[in-house]
């Protein structure tokens, strides 16, 4: 422990470079971009709400978006490992990298819902401002380097997040969605905190680095189950990783953590149904692969049954319980559920080509997603012998899209096959992947499980299309509005999973070495 202390004895608190500063321009511009436009909106919006304003904001995000993102592209450097505020954050290729495609899928997301809210009849500005702030709150996760900072970054996307689920101010089920979720991410948030203030008091710090230290130096790797664990003095620690990890299992909605994610999906607007679903859950799978392989890797064998049992209960109830849907945001709340159960095999199994599986799964999945909401975004459709328009809430309203507009819902399509591990798309390949890896490691019941769970979202999935396109309906229906530049930055997502098997190889070899570069960074801090 004194060994601890004298590490941070030459760190002083408030001795902050101003030099470092020129490491997080990035997230400079960004918040200040942002609080400049609320404060633009919040005096020229303020008497009148319509579209224009939607429109006017909209443009200006994808604005400081670009802006941002040429800067992210100068901070991109393989060589480059840069700890800045007494190692709270740090700077490095892995985490730049995934700020990158953050910023992506957050414009794309953006263009997507610009005319869904006009269709909606959707006038709230500030829904756009919030899309940023959050973003922000994402950038700093990605690169806290101490699970305070991570917290407070944590709490940042939490609060943009709350007030997103809530932004719909006439509609109830968002108001009982957004206090459910705000009620729940408390309690976690307080588990978080009281875990960290374990860990503070076991060794005086709440850097990533030192964890690390403490756990090799210790030797937990040699540990074989809680009972030496306990047997050893280290309980306080235990609990404390414990109630932190719950927080990011709670983010990613890993069973049995999942409770709040079908209602939210349910009760807020699509739009920021395909945010949480998307951009945020990439990033918090990211952050809870990046913890666990990183920080509490010599922690792993010791954290492995639980994670397993995870795995098992995300796999199981996610499957079984979308099987039993008939509305889709609540379906595909289920079946992100199970998706996760995978990921959590791949970093159970405590190898290289784990964490591999791991990060590709992440990657493959997040691109099937976006595809998948960006066609409820645009699904919007209107009876032509009535005139009455509708959205596409319920499985039965597909049939009224799919043989009207089958290209269009062809591109649905093939996420529903990439989702089933259907080949050749690249769901087949990462899903294979992940078996391997759990079958190289021994986790043979898992594995048995997971196909059964597998074969189970098949029935689901081809349910889906089954309705699309096999299901005769009385009248003629049409999309309401579909432009071709959201049909192009459709078709982008859909050429990665249609091509995965020409540039498999090297998608996960990039991916890797990327987030391998991440064990630099505590070379560094020896």
């Amino acid at each position: 422990m004194l060994k601890f202390k004298k590490l941070y004895n030459i760190l002083p608190l408030f001795d902050w470079d101003v030099y470092n500063l020129k490491f997080i321009i990035p997230e400079i511009f960004l918040f200040t971009s942002l609080l400049l436009l609320l404060l633009y909106g919040s005096l020229h919006f303020r008497t009148t709400k319509t579209f224009s304003n939607v429109e006017f904001t909209a443009k200006i995000l994808l604005i400081i978006f670009g802006l941002t993102f040429l800067l992210l592209i100068e901070n991109h450097d393989n060589e480059m490992h840069k700890f800045l505020f007494n190692q709270m954050l740090a700077v490095e290729n892995f985490s730049t990298t995934l700020k990158i495609f953050v910023i992506l899928l957050t414009a794309m997301l953006v263009i997507i819902s610009y005319s869904y809210a006009i269709r909606n009849n959707f006038t709230e500005y500030e829904y756009i401002i919030f899309l940023g702030f959050t973003t922000g709150g994402m950038f700093l996760i990605l690169s806290s380097f101490d699970f305070m900072t991570l917290l407070v970054a944590i709490e940042i996307l939490s609060f943009g997040l709350y007030t997103l689920a809530m932004i719909k101010k006439q509609s109830s089920l968002a108001a009982e969605a957004g206090i459910k979720y705000l009620i729940i991410g408390a309690l976690t948030t307080g588990m978080y905190a009281y875990g960290a203030s374990l860990f503070y008091w076991y060794l005086q710090s709440t850097n990533f680095f030192v964890l690390q230290l403490h756990l090799f130096n210790e030797k937990y790797f040699s540990l074989v189950s809680l009972v030496d664990l306990i047997a050893k003095g280290h309980t306080n620690l235990l609990i404390g990783i414990i109630l932190m990890v719950t927080l990011l299992l709670f983010k990613v909605a890993a069973a049995p953590f999942h409770g709040w994610s079908p209602d939210v999906y349910e009760g807020v607007p699509l739009f920021v149904t395909a945010y949480y679903a998307v951009v945020v859950k990439f990033v918090m799978l990211f952050t809870l692969i990046k913890i666990m392989y990183f920080v509490l890797k010599d922690f792993l064998p010791i954290l492995q049954p639980g994670l397993q049992a995870l795995a098992i209960a995300s796999l199981l109830i996610g499957s079984i319980g979308a099987v039993t849907q008939n509305r889709l945001k609540r379906l595909f709340a289920y079946s992100s559920i199970s998706h996760v159960g995978y990921i959590l095999i791949g970093i159970s199994a405590n190898s290289d080509e784990g964490l591999a599986a791991s990060l590709l799964y992440v990657l493959v999945y997040t691109v099937t997603n976006t595809i998948l909401f960006m066609f409820l975004l645009n699904s919007d459709y209107k009876n032509m012998n009535s005139n009455d328009t509708h959205r596409v809430v319920e499985i039965a309203d597909l049939a009224k899209i799919g043989k009207t507009h089958p290209f269009f819902s062809s591109l649905f399509v093939v996420s529903l096959l990439s989702f089933a591990g259907i080949p050749p798309f690249a769901g087949f390949f990462v899903k294979l992947k992940i078996f391997f890896v759990a079958v190289s490691a021994g986790l043979y019941p898992v594995v048995v499980i997971a196909v059964i769970a597998s074969a189970i979202s098949c029935f689901y999935y081809l349910k889906l299309i089954k309705a699309m396109f096999f299901v005769n309906l009385p009248g003629t229906f049409r999309l309401i509005d579909v432009k071709s530049t959201q049909l192009s930055v459709i078709l982008w997502p859909v050429l990665f999973l249609t091509l995965f098997i020409f540039y498999s190889h090297s998608v996960n070899t990039a991916l890797m070495e990327c987030a391998l570069s991440y064990f630099d960074v505590f070379h560094l801090c020896q």
